[in-house]
């Protein structure tokens, strides 16, 4: 949460996009976008490790969500980036922070929405 955003202004950012690759926007709460890519063939896993190690959060609190309508749907872990959004050139996905609360899981908006 909080002080995982203060680290990001602290540390680098996201790895520039690449040719070829499918274009993912990164939004911080408040701030302008900041733009990167990834391999449609990319599990959604390794993609969710490398975009946390990029902004210096910990993957075991975040989760990709899929936006739906109006709805966020959570991206299977080890589906690719190609099952949930085809051959897109650029795709809308969410970064969420996930909190343990009791025996409940529930969700929060992070500091950071990939998209």
């Amino acid at each position: 949460g909080w002080l995982q955003s203060r680290r990001l202004r602290k540390r680098g950012g996201l790895r520039k996009p690449i040719a070829g690759e499918t274009r993912l926007w990164v939004f911080r709460a408040v701030g302008v976008a900041k733009e990167t890519s990834a391999e449609a063939t990319t599990r959604i896993r390794d993609l969710n490790v490398r975009l946390c190690a990029e902004l210096g959060l910990d993957p075991t609190r975040f989760v990709i969500f899929k936006k739906v309508g109006d709805r966020d749907l959570e991206c299977t872990p080890d589906q690719t980036l190609r099952n949930y959004f085809g051959d897109a050139s650029e795709m809308e996905i969410r970064l969420l922070e996930v909190i343990e609360v009791s025996r409940f899981r529930r969700r929060r908006w992070s500091a950071f929405a990939v998209t």
